[in-house]
């Protein structure tokens, strides 16, 4: 079972009581990018989060809160039209997910259609994403 917890900051932090991965923690990651919620996904994100955009574009953790931060980034419209567990074992959970989204990327409109792929891990009672690769999806 999954649940809600306040960290020490008093922020939201993902965690499970089975300790197993759980796709729920995926579409809470969905929810805060759909939200625009940075304190979700720094609780969310691994501090050494990678994340290769689908066209091309390489974030740090850093990097990409800043941009959500500042407004060089901004989700308008996010639609999940799918997503499953693709691998649970141990510390590592692989989770697959379809998105539709709208962003506006320092003044320009993006429309995207792409499959993520985020791998999560586990450290001490949390689950972190430590790499995000997107790609667009076919026509």
């Amino acid at each position: 079972m999954t649940s809600e917890h306040l960290s020490q900051s008093g922020e939201p932090e993902a965690t499970s009581h089975s300790g197993k991965f759980d796709l729920r923690l995926e579409r809470q990651r969905i929810a805060a990018i759909a939200a625009n919620d940075v304190a979700t996904m720094r609780q969310l994100f691994a501090d050494d989060l990678l994340y290769v955009h689908s066209n091309g574009r390489i974030d740090s953790c850093d990097s990409y809160l800043a941009a959500l931060e500042t407004g060089g980034l901004r989700y308008g419209a996010v639609k999940s039209t799918e997503g499953r567990v693709v691998r649970s074992s141990g510390e590592l959970g692989v989770a697959f997910s379809r998105l539709k989204f709208e962003a506006n990327l320092n003044g320009q409109i993006i429309h995207a259609d792409v499959h993520v792929v985020a791998t999560w891990i586990r450290q001490g009672d949390r689950w972190r994403v430590a790499v995000l690769q997107s790609s667009p999806a076919p026509i």
